[in-house]
């Protein structure tokens, strides 16, 4: 098992408390299946007017992001790679809470769009007191523990999906902010950088070659 001490208890506290109720919060008005709509800050869309009030009432919005960027990326590499395997995330009551679903236009189509869009999203609510770099690497090492914990194989992921999904991203980072993005542009050299300290934390190497 890999030994990572990089993230503060301030990460661990709300990853194991905050983050199970603020899912759930968000679950509440149309269970886990979620459009991207909800956190592009997206205006005059009545069909998400009700999603986006919820998730203004998220105290931690870029930490929140920030989970459910792991949370979902980890969940599709398990289904891409065929794994049975499944990173169940809990309150401090113990309950469990059901395997967040990241879909399009409203969500309509029933079919997954990338995680690296939540990536995107996150760069909105970025803050200057926060350093975001060193919490996303904290999430991202969090996420990687959590999984060895529950036994879920995450360099096989990694190996197999994960660094494949995430080179595109850090390659092609401004086509994610195209479909969605129409009110607010993200930070492009932010993006730019979080996909390089993904990449370098991947342990990926030559990522302008092209995708892998």
């Amino acid at each position: 098992m890999t030994v990572l001490h990089d993230f503060s208890s301030d990460e661990v506290e709300y990853f194991e408390r905050q983050y199970p109720e603020d899912l759930e919060h968000i679950f509440a008005l149309h269970g886990p299946e979620m459009p991207l709509l909800i956190f592009t800050g997206t205006r005059d869309n009545r069909h998400v007017e009700e999603w986006q009030k919820h998730f203004a009432l998220i105290e931690r919005r870029i930490d929140f992001l920030f989970c459910l960027f792991f949370h979902v990326l980890i969940d599709q590499a398990l289904n891409s790679t065929r794994r049975r395997e499944r990173l169940n995330t809990w309150s401090a009551s113990r309950r469990h809470v059901a395997q967040p679903k990241l879909h399009g236009v409203l969500g309509t189509a029933r079919s997954n769009i990338s995680p690296f869009y939540l990536l995107t999203s996150a760069a909105l609510w970025r803050d200057d007191e926060t350093d975001v770099d060193k919490k996303l690497i904290a999430y991202s090492r969090l996420f990687r523990r959590e999984s060895e914990e529950q036994n879920i194989p995450y360099d096989f992921l990694v190996t197999r999906d994960i660094s494949r999904v995430t080179q595109t991203f850090a390659n092609h980072y401004s086509e994610f902010v195209r479909p969605y993005f129409h009110n607010q542009k993200p930070d492009m050299e932010l993006l730019e950088l979080w996909g390089s300290l993904l990449l370098r934390e991947l342990g990926v190497t030559h990522a302008n070659e092209g995708d892998i």
